[in-house]
Order: C-alpha cells, then structure tokens, then sequence
C-alpha cells in the first residue's frame, strides 16, 4: 500500500475498530492514516453516539490528528428508522468535533425513497465530501429521467467534494459517463477497499486509475484526482499529495502498460481498455518497498480483453 493510495481511500471505521486500529499502528513507520469514522449504519443506537458527549464525539476530539470526519451511511435500515434526522446529527458531530461531513449515497437495500438525494445535499457545506456518487443504487445523484438533480449543481458550486468510491455495490459505468456527459466531474477517485472487494470488484488503486483512463479521462487527471485532490479534500495537503518543498517525501511509482484488457463495474457491465497502471515501486520516509503480488493469480493487471465493448472517447 502506497501513501497517495491511503490518501485516496480515505478509510473509514467505527469506534471500536478504531480503537482497534490505533494500537495496531501505534510503532508504524510505513503507514500513513487519515480516518473518517463510519457511523449511523443501524439507526436508534447511532443517537447515543452521536449525541453530546458521546464515544463519536470522544474519540473525534481525543485524536483530531487522525480522524479527519464523520461519516454517514445513507442506507437502509438507518434511513427507515431515522430519514433526515440521520445526516443531520451526523453533520452536527462534525461540526462540533471541527472535521468533515462524509456521507455514502446509494441504498443497496434499494428500500428508502429515492429522491432523499434532493433533500440531503443542501445540507452539505464546503469542504463536505459526498461519496459513491457514481452509484447506480436508489438515493443516488441521477434523477428518474437520467438528468443531474438541480442539487448536486447547487453543491458542486458550493464547495462540496464529489468521491467515486467503487466499493462492492455503488460503481456503475452507465451512470458514471451519464454524470460526466452532464459535465459534473469527480473530484476525487478512491477504492472503498475490503478484502471481498479486492478479489471480486475493486481488485486495486491502480485498476480505480486503469478504469478513469478507459473512461476518457488523461493521466494527470488521473493522477491529480488520486493525490492532490484527496490531501486537500481531508484537510492534509500541507503535508500529503504532492511532491514539493515542505512535503512528506512519499513517492509511488508507476508504470504505463499497452495492452487489451477488460474492466468491469459492480454490475458486471465490461469496457474495454489499451492502457493500465501498475505498481513499480513505492518510496515511504526513505525506506524502498517492492510490490507484491497482485490482486489476481496473474498478478496486477486487469481481465484480459477485448471485451467486445468500446472505450469511451475521452470526456474533458
């Protein structure tokens, strides 16, 4: 794991697997973290810990140089349960701890009214990050005619970060080229990695870059929205995201590789791809780091193609 892949993938956790987290990584001189702390996933139990002085609250003051926000699930049952009041004490326990609103869009139980998108992003400020919005699950930014909600133009201008996030169930193609058709462009690309979702559908940082170039976007495009735009939307570009005077000295390298390969959504919808990304080398506080082996038995690269789809031309 590089440093400009865990700026990316801003990490997410709940109290205890912080705590957890936080032990683990105390002697760590390899791993840089920047946290968001994942709640109200299941409702009623989420008030007590985001009410004043709560273990949300708690854990937020006592390691303000690590966690970096809240975050808030926009899924079922929390919204069943709690439907707008949910954001909005997640919003409040941002503001009170002085970090960032997070908040993951996309209802995979696909049970909750899918226009709460409307009524959810006027209440994201600058610097707030809205994540998944590529997300083909109810609750995503897309209204039911395939046209961008007035809201999201309204958030854009705002300030508001827009984070692809792939994950295991909110990365479509489709609706990913119809938003950036409309002109709405990610800010920031990242994984939502799990250990299922490194075998079935993210597989990597790297194939997150393969998969933005098949989608027309150039290389430092790319680059920029995997490093520069993530330090800035979590608040550490004085230290992270470039490579500059004063800047932690964290370098990946990679390499550009010409081939045909098949990328895939978490629908299982296929592009087809002549350029991939892979891992050369990684530089952390002056020590080297080879890779290891890839997510997959051949090693890094992506599904061997050609699919039969076609690329996208490029969008911007």
């Amino acid at each position: 794991m590089t440093d400009s892949q865990i700026v990316a993938a801003v990490l997410t956790f709940g109290v205890s697997l912080l705590l957890w987290v936080l032990n683990w990584m105390a002697d760590s001189a390899t791993i840089t973290l920047a946290a968001v702390m994942n709640k109200i996933t299941v409702g009623l139990w989420e008030k007590l810990h985001l009410g004043l002085g709560g273990p949300t609250l708690r854990m937020a003051n006592r390691h303000q140089h690590l966690i970096r926000g809240i975050k808030a699930r926009m899924v079922s049952p929390a919204l069943e349960i709690l439907g707008m009041e949910m954001p909005r004490l997640a919003k409040r326990a941002a503001r009170e701890s002085g970090s960032k609103l997070m908040v993951h869009i996309g209802d995979t139980e696909k049970r909750y009214d899918p226009t709460v998108i409307r009524r959810l992003l006027p209440l994201l400020e600058k610097g707030d990050i809205l994540t998944h919005y590529f997300t083909a699950n109810p609750g995503g930014v897309l209204d039911g005619n395939g046209r961008l909600v007035p809201e999201a133009w309204e958030a854009e201008k705002t300030g508001v970060w827009f984070d692809t996030a792939h994950g295991q169930a909110n990365f479509s193609f489709d609706i990913g080229r119809r938003i950036i058709d409309q002109g709405l462009l990610p800010h920031c690309i990242s994984t939502d990695l799990t250990v299922p979702g490194r075998i079935r559908t993210v597989h990597s940082m790297t194939e997150m870059m393969t998969r933005f170039l098949g989608l027309g976007f150039t290389l430092e495009q790319v680059v920029t929205m995997c490093t520069t735009n993530p330090a800035k939307a979590i608040g550490v570009d004085e230290r992270l995201g470039s490579l500059a005077v004063g800047r932690q000295a964290d370098i990946s390298m990679l390499r550009i590789e010409e081939g045909e390969w098949t990328v895939r959504d978490v629908l299982g919808a296929s592009l087809r791809v002549t350029k991939a990304v892979m891992p050369a080398l990684t530089l952390k506080r002056g020590e080297v780091f080879a890779p290891e082996w890839g997510p997959r038995p051949w090693g890094w690269e992506p599904d061997p193609g050609p699919s039969g789809a076609a690329g996208y031309k490029s969008c911007c």
